[in-house]
C-alpha cells in the first residue's frame, strides 16, 4: 500500500472542551503495524510491532484533493501516517497477519522527553478530567 492508491487521516476527539490539537498534553497516541503469527502448535504466537509516526496532515494528501479536505480542516486537526508503506495481510483466523493498530495511553512526560517531543504533558488531574 501506498499514497498513490490508499491514504488514511484520522481525528481524536475527546469532547467539544477538548480541541484535538491539544490531546498530546493528555494523550499518547501510537499507530503501527503488527505483524502476527501462530507457532506450529497453535498455543502460542509471536507479535512484532513497528511503529508508524505520526503528523499532522499536510495540503497534498488525499490525491491533492482539496475541497473535502479543506472543509473538513484536514490540516488543522487531523493527524496521517508520515508515510503508507504498510501491508494487510491475513484475518484473525489465519496463521500469519498482519494488521494496524492505534493505540493510546496516559501522557507520561518521561516518555515525551525520551522521544524528545516538544510536549510538556498535562498534569494526573487534568488527564484522569479527559478519561472519565
Amino acid at each position: 500500500m501506498n499514497l498513490q492508491k490508499f491514504d488514511l487521516a484520522f481525528q481524536i476527539q475527546i469532547d467539544q472542551n477538548y480541541p484535538s490539537q491539544d490531546l498530546s498534553r493528555y494523550l499518547e497516541i501510537n499507530f503501527s503495524e503488527v505483524a502476527f503469527e501462530w507457532a506450529p502448535d497453535g498455543k502460542s504466537y509471536k507479535q512484532n510491532y513497528r511503529e508508524i509516526p505520526l503528523i499532522r496532515c499536510q495540503n497534498g494528501r488525499f490525491n491533492n484533493e482539496t475541497v473535502q479536505t479543506d472543509n473538513i480542516k484536514l490540516t488543522e486537526s487531523y493527524q496521517c501516517p508520515e508515510t503508507i508503506d504498510f501491508k494487510f495481510r491475513g484475518s484473525f483466523l489465519s496463521k500469519k497477519s498482519t494488521y494496524m493498530l492505534l493505540g493510546f495511553k496516559k501522557c507520561l512526560q518521561k516518555n515525551m522527553d525520551f522521544q524528545q517531543k516538544n510536549i510538556t504533558c498535562a498534569n494526573e488531574t487534568e488527564i484522569n478530567s479527559i478519561l472519565d
